[in-house]
């Protein structure tokens, strides 16, 4: 491979918005997504309001995370990894949703298992993204990775809102649209 292509792969305009807007979708899912899902599942208000808080405990704990320097190398393998558990963590939860015997708190706990890989995910990708990207590059870039996953942010929250939204409608079955909902995410 020439070095002219493998630059460009490698460049931070290519693989920012892919890796951050991924970030931002995992993370609408569990925050915003995951209280109106509570509430149209049965939970009271409260409830519903104490179990998506509940979610944000790994995002306040994702500081204490550290990998060590001579581990940075395997973090591009370490990214890959965890969106594969994220993948499997999101079907489980579609599993979970529409699981017959299911009930909010099965629901919260496999949210509770994505919000931890997702925590570590971040921080992963935050690390990834100071390794590779030059210092010089680092505060230009940063404009250019806050873009990426706000404009995901909210296009997951209004995609995802009226995708469960359609599948109520169409098959009249909120459990069934929350779990096609989860899907989704993981695809």
């Amino acid at each position: 491979m020439s070095s002219n292509k493998r630059k460009k792969r490698n460049s931070p305009w290519v693989w920012i918005p892919s890796l951050f807007a991924t970030e931002a979708i995992v993370s609408a899912t569990i925050t915003y997504v995951a209280l109106l899902m509570f509430v149209q599942l049965g939970a009271s208000y409260s409830k519903a309001a104490f179990l998506s808080a509940a979610l944000m405990i790994p995002s306040v704990i994702k500081p204490y995370i550290h990998i060590k320097p001579k581990y940075a190398k395997y973090l591009k393998s370490t990214i890959v990894i965890l969106q594969m558990m994220l993948f499997i963590a999101f079907v489980v939860t579609a599993f979970v949703i529409n699981s017959p015997d299911s009930n909010i708190y099965k629901v919260f706990a496999s949210l509770m298992a994505v919000a931890f890989l997702n925590a570590v995910n971040e921080r992963v990708i935050s690390l990834y993204y100071y390794n590779v990207t030059e210092k010089t590059a680092q505060n230009f870039l940063a404009n250019y990775k806050f873009v990426s996953t706000q404009i995901s942010f909210i296009l997951t929250y209004g995609i995802l809102i009226i995708f469960v939204g359609f599948h109520e409608i169409f098959f009249r079955n909120m459990t069934l649209a929350w779990s096609m909902e989860y899907y989704v995410v993981a695809g």
